[in-house]
């Protein structure tokens, strides 16, 4: 075989051996966080992040694009020790459910239920679906400052209209590779 031949199926190999390896990591990390999640339903999280500072600048975002009919301001939030009982209440795994625990707690809608009691019989019939939904948010993560809401609620094709502009330079290196080998 010629040089330029066996220099592409080198490259070849090693781009799909890496593919490979990331496929088989990633699915490795799947199975333990879903073994974890399954050991860890009912029970509290032993490490919680400190510190509201992120929880109130997600709480103040959410709040600016959704009207409540009341909310708890801060004197009262630090004087009833609000804090105190978000890090009892909140077990959640990810950043997401941190924030929305948070915005439950400062905001109310009087006319609605807090609780969606149809959601919760639909996770409890649905332990599968749950599972899904908890592995999803739980890849997320904890990472505090991240607002992962208001990435959820303004994350749309529209928001990144050129997005094919992205992929198409991020093959130039490839292309760039064949070029060389071929000439």
């Amino acid at each position: 075989m010629s040089q330029p031949i066996t220099i592409l199926l080198s490259v070849t190999g090693f781009i799909v051996a890496m593919i490979v390896l990331n496929g088989l990591l990633t699915w490795q990390r799947q199975q333990k966080l879903k073994r974890q999640l399954l050991a860890d339903w009912g029970t509290f999280p032993e490490k919680r992040p400190k510190g509201e500072r992120y929880l109130k600048a997600a709480y103040l975002d959410h709040e600016a694009q959704v009207n409540h009919d009341c909310q708890v301001d801060d004197l009262t939030w630090q004087d009833l020790d609000m804090l105190d009982v978000f890090e009892q209440l909140n077990v959640t795994q990810s950043s997401v459910g941190a924030e929305r625990v948070y915005a439950q707690l400062r905001a109310y809608d009087l006319g609605k239920p807090a609780v969606d009691e149809a959601l919760i019989a639909f996770f409890q019939d649905h332990p599968d679906s749950r599972l899904k939904v908890q592995m999803a948010f739980a890849g997320l993560g904890i990472e505090p400052a991240n607002n992962s809401q208001l990435y959820l609620r303004t994350t749309t094709k529209k928001a990144l209209p050129n997005a094919w502009r992205f992929k198409v330079m991020g093959g130039f290196p490839f292309i760039g590779v064949l070029l060389t080998l071929l000439w």
